[in-house]
């Protein structure tokens, strides 16, 4: 018996021996956070003085009567008649009607009006002719006086002007009908901006649910560990391992409540909302399988995207702009009846109605015109080119949206199998701790394992509601809430005429 203690006897001087050669001045290991020591010192103040700062009110606010109710519907109908976005989509097109009249008016009838004073002291008012021979010819009545006056009223019509009046009107109607669907493109914009903001609204109280729901579970682990400990159960360290995470759940809390006021207060800006309006979030998350193929989606998208369409009408601008350049060439005529009423210009000028028919035709004006018609062609196939261009980038945001909207899909098949396990580990592990089975650090991993996936599937949520939005924009569709103030389609342009 003795002969094999031996050996452990042996091992266990090799042991005292060990601990009698560790020098007396040896460094003792690093507690924790004593690598923070350096950085900690220097936040000194900043450490002392958040002890004076009251901690944030953490309970859920009570219901205000009179508090916003939306729904993703709601969100769309404020912004888009509330958001200065809209005014000025609809301004741009008021100003596009307006530069038709102007176009207009150049084949109208023009009324003028003048009144003039002409005094010119070096002028000759008598030419000194005999009495005798000024009663028979009365030259001097016929010269005018240095002091002449002069009224008139006239009306001028353009008779013809080489087709450029009608080329211009119809030019500025396609460019109030690329405003149109500029205008409708724009708001298309802004009701996706109005439901990607309820969105995150809705998933940032979705998330400050999941923390409270986490501090909760915690301050229970934190009771069950103090009960233990002081039954002998449980030591000091699980004790500390619960408080530990309880703060840190709590500091998630702060986290959470911060990206829900900056998500509300930036749905109240999309909305037009006042900064301080109280809103409750209602409705449900729309659900679609993607049953239509993508392609199907792209071709939708090619016959109602507005910015396809605004290229269209522009190109049609773009090809009067053309026939205007080109009516230069050609001859102009215009009329004009004037009626003037003169003082003091003697009778070589009387007074009364003058009629005036002129025509004019610019035979060389040293290339300019050349110049003008080539620039304007130039135009014509860069917008040609910039249509063809917008048209891929159509389908490749088409194509991207379904490919984000099936992804969202997959992710939350993927999130929701994760939380329904994450649930059934923590019952597992709160089973075993009860029981005496397992120990409080396998019950706060299991804890924080569920809220992890509780907030993956919350983003999830936000994700794919977001991805459906961003593929209706993508394929030009209305949501509900603007088909009353986005307005039916306006009406295609006609390809002119080469």
């Amino acid at each position: 018996m003795l002969i094999r203690m031996l050996p452990l006897l042996f091992c266990a001087g090799l042991a005292f021996a060990a601990v009698d050669a560790v020098p007396a001045n040896a460094p003792a290991s690093t507690p924790p956070g004593g690598r923070l020591d350096p950085l900690l010192e220097k936040a000194k103040n900043v450490l002392d003085g958040v002890e004076s700062v009251p901690e944030r009110d953490n309970t859920p606010p009570a219901p205000q009567v009179d508090a916003l109710d939306l729904d993703a519907k709601r969100c769309v109908e404020l912004a888009l008649a509330q958001n200065p976005k809209a005014g000025q989509a609809d301004a741009a097109v008021d100003e596009r009607e307006a530069q038709i009249g102007v176009a207009k008016s150049a084949r109208l009838p023009q009324v003028k009006a003048s009144v003039g004073a002409m005094y010119t002291p070096s002028l000759q008012t008598n030419i000194g002719i005999p009495t005798i021979l000024e009663s028979i010819i009365p030259v001097n009545s016929v010269l005018p006086k240095k002091l002449t006056g002069s009224e008139s009223i006239g009306v001028e019509q353009v008779l013809y002007a080489g087709g450029t009046i009608n080329a211009a009107i119809r030019a500025s109607e396609y460019l109030a009908r690329a405003e149109e669907w500029k205008r409708r493109a724009s708001l298309l914009d802004l009701a996706y901006e109005a439901k990607i903001a309820f969105f995150d609204a809705a998933a940032a109280r979705g998330l400050v649910a999941v923390a409270q729901d986490s501090i909760s579970a915690y301050q229970r682990h934190l009771t069950d560990a103090k009960t233990k400990l002081e039954q002998g159960m449980a030591s000091k360290f699980e004790v500390l391992r619960a408080e530990t995470e309880l703060r840190a759940r709590e500091s998630d809390l702060e986290s959470a409540l911060t990206g829900e006021q900056l998500a509300t207060l930036n749905l109240r800006r999309v909305l037009g909302l006042p900064g301080n309006q109280p809103v409750r979030l209602a409705g449900d998350f729309k659900w679609d399988p993607l049953e239509v193929s993508v392609d199907t989606l792209v071709d939708e998208a090619r016959r109602t995207r507005p910015e396809l369409s605004a290229l269209d009408a522009a190109v049609a601008a773009a090809k009067e702009n053309v026939a205007v350049k080109e009516g230069a060439f050609r001859p102009h005529a215009a009329a004009k009846a004037q009626y003037q009423v003169l003082e003091g210009n003697g009778k070589s000028m009387p007074d009364g109605l003058n009629v005036t028919v002129g025509a004019e035709w610019s035979l060389y004006a040293g290339g300019r015109r050349h110049a003008d018609v080539a620039a304007a062609r130039a135009q014509v196939r860069s917008l040609e080119l910039q249509r063809a261009d917008v048209e891929k980038l159509v389908e490749l945001d088409v194509r991207q949206a379904h490919a984000r909207a099936n992804e969202a899909i997959a992710r939350i098949r993927k999130d929701k199998a994760a939380r329904a396990l994450g649930e059934e580990g923590l019952q597992l592990a709160e089973l075993r701790f009860q029981q005496g089975a397992g120990i409080q650090a396998d019950t706060l991993d299991a804890e924080l394992a569920l809220s992890t996936a509780e907030t993956a599937l919350v983003q999830s949520l936000r994700g794919y509601a977001a991805a459906l939005a961003g593929l209706e924009k993508a394929v030009g569709r209305p949501p509900l809430g603007a088909e009353g103030v986005v307005g039916p389609e306006p009406s295609k342009p006609e390809k002119p005429e080469k």
